[in-house]
């Protein structure tokens, strides 16, 4: 835990984004798995990491950890776990570039959203670059009208909202440990994808 701290935040976001990027490969690499197959096994195997991560960083406190965080731990991981099941099902449906774009606009709905639930002041060259970018994205993902790929590019939209909101919720509640969140965000949408799929049986390929 204090090693991930001492890192530079630039080098951490470079490293996000880095693993993410391999999120649309490995998805459409899945020979024939169903959309919640793949949320599930995706869950099961983020929980399983995300647990140890956290066994290792906190030993013996991880429980205490979790409960630390409260409710605003709990509503973010609800939050995030929103993102993951957008994110599965946006890949699934629409393009991988479609889907990498759309997160990208997650700066845009920071900027409003900061506007009205944080009071920050959002400038007049900051407006008009939103405006601006929200052109771009209607003009770049005009072509994508079939029905399959504009429900996906819809349900991506979630993915950066659910994000946006939880760094709005880690801004207003600043001294409450958020980690462990993420515990909870997979172990919600596994969930999902169980009730979601009529069968968690997948081939040994898919599994690994």
């Amino acid at each position: 835990m204090n090693i991930i701290r001492k890192l530079p935040g630039p080098l951490l976001v470079f490293l996000g984004a880095f693993s993410l990027s391999f999120g649309g490969l490995i998805i459409k690499s899945f020979e024939g798995s169903s959309l919640w197959q793949i949320l599930f096994w995706r869950s099961v195997f983020f929980t399983i990491v995300v647990s140890i991560f956290l066994f290792i960083s906190y030993k013996k406190t991880v429980f205490s950890a979790l409960k630390k965080s409260g409710f605003p731990g709990l509503i973010g991981g609800v939050i995030l776990s929103l993102g993951f099941v957008s994110y599965v099902f946006a890949m699934y449906e629409t393009t991988v570039a479609n889907t990498n774009f759309i997160i990208q606009t997650q700066t845009l709905f920071l900027a409003i959203f900061g506007y009205f639930f944080l009071k920050e002041t959002v400038s007049k060259l900051t407006i008009f670059c939103i405006f601006l970018a929200i052109t771009g994205i209607f003009l770049m993902l005009g072509n994508s009208i079939s029905p399959g790929q504009m429900t996906g590019n819809i349900v991506a939209f979630i993915m950066p909202i659910s994000f946006a909101i939880l760094i709005l919720i880690v801004r207003k509640f600043p001294d409450v440990d958020m980690i462990p969140l993420q515990l909870v965000a997979g172990i919600i949408a596994m969930i999902f994808g169980f009730l979601m799929s009529p069968s968690i049986f997948v081939s040994s390929k898919d599994i690994f």
